[in-house]
């Protein structure tokens, strides 16, 4: 929820998409007044409000770990944390993606935009694909962070997106 509507926030660091806090705070505020009033006219037994008290607090317990591990600016969408690149895998259940920068040879960003294949090619030759399916306006500062921020040793190139007729004989970009 609220996808389209949360803020891009570029540092030296990364490029983060902060959590809609306030958004979070006053849906669990009506949440609660919910579970209240229904409890207070008779609509919700005192076991049902104590589990949903206790699945709210369960929210608010994970928002909390995440702030603690992330920072208020959240998951980073891509970051260089010392000599690492990670790279958000939001619709993966295996997480983020970890390169050592030494260890990249390349970083090639190729597909439609708004579609974005991410391919990044090892020194021995093995690559690792992600296609975060991110929307477009994120891809833009992404792009922008790999290009600027990876050191001139690991070579970044944005492909064209291919014809029809490359994609049906199966062209690489």
């Amino acid at each position: 929820m609220g996808m389209h509507l949360r803020r891009i926030v570029v540092t030296e660091n990364g490029v983060y998409q902060p959590p809609p806090v306030r958004l979070e705070v006053a849906l669990l505020a009506l949440a609660l007044l919910a579970v209240a009033l229904a409890l207070l006219v008779g609509r919700l037994s005192l076991a049902s409000a104590l589990f949903d008290l206790a699945l709210l607090v369960a929210l608010v317990a994970a928002r909390v770990i995440e702030y603690r591990k992330h920072g208020r600016l959240g998951r980073p969408s891509t970051a260089l944390l010392g000599n690492t690149l990670v790279f958000a895998r939001p619709n993966d259940s295996r997480g983020d993606l970890r390169f050592a920068v030494a260890d990249l040879q390349q970083v090639v960003i190729y597909g439609r935009v708004g579609r974005r294949t991410y391919r990044f090619v090892r020194q021995d030759g093995t690559c690792v694909e992600a296609g975060p399916m991110w929307r477009r306006s994120i891809e833009l500062p992404v792009t922008q962070f790999l290009l600027r921020r990876l050191p001139p040793a690991v070579q970044v190139t944005v492909a064209e997106p291919q014809t029809l007729f490359a994609s049906i004989r199966g062209d690489g970009p």
